[in-house]
């Protein structure tokens, strides 16, 4: 039987949804399932037990309320972020570059899909950069209906979540390119030029 399949687990489960619910903490259940995963497999390697031994007999040495602290912590740091993030105006040029580069993130993420299956880290990593990639090239094409033409000129407002998803989801890209994680499947020179190119679009954005 599946980790996940395991009855003490999904018990678990229930308890940190349930906390995660009263304290108005809006999280998937899958990613509560993934966290718990990583959380027993270390068990089980720290202690050189089986998994399921893990869930018979040490689930109940964790603490809900301990990993819904670990949510709540997650969704405070996005907030600060976003917080610390401007609003920025670039010209149409560079509009395009950023959907451009925004693009290929996402096609990176389809051409590396078995990057999903390899555990929960890989899986929320591919997950985030195309969640990002869709989310950026929504606000910049609502961005570019709202063009501002003035002395022969276009220039876009990119709001501070389209600058954040946008920056998200270009440097994870150009890292897992240049660590050799991901690939384009055409050489490392091809991956090599991309993650350089959205290197450079990320200077069109205010830094982190």
């Amino acid at each position: 039987m599946s980790l996940r399949g395991r009855a003490g687990f999904q018990r678990f489960v229930d308890q940190i949804v349930a906390e995660c619910q009263n304290q108005s903490i809006d999280i998937s259940r899958d990613a509560v399932e993934d966290l718990l995963a990583v959380k027993v497999r270390n068990i089980a390697a720290a202690l050189r037990v089986r998994e399921e031994t893990v869930v018979r007999s040490h689930l109940r040495a964790l603490e809900p309320a301990e990993m819904v602290k670990e949510f709540r912590l997650a969704l405070q740091m996005g907030s600060q972020e976003l917080s610390e993030t401007p609003p920025t105006i670039v010209d149409l040029g560079s509009a395009g570059r950023l959907v451009a580069s925004l693009g290929q993130a996402a096609r990176c993420v389809s051409l590396n899909h078995q990057a999903v299956n390899r555990g929960e880290d890989d899986k929320w990593n591919a997950i985030g950069v195309l969640d990002d990639a869709g989310d950026g090239l929504t606000l910049i094409g609502a961005a570019l209906e709202l063009v501002d033409v003035s002395a022969g000129r276009v220039s876009v407002l990119l709001s501070d979540l389209a600058v954040l998803h946008t920056r998200r989801s270009l440097t994870k890209t150009a890292q897992n390119l240049t660590s050799g994680k991901w690939s384009f499947g055409h050489g490392p020179e091809l991956d090599t030029k991309v993650a350089e190119r959205m290197t450079a679009d990320l200077n069109l954005l205010p830094p982190a």
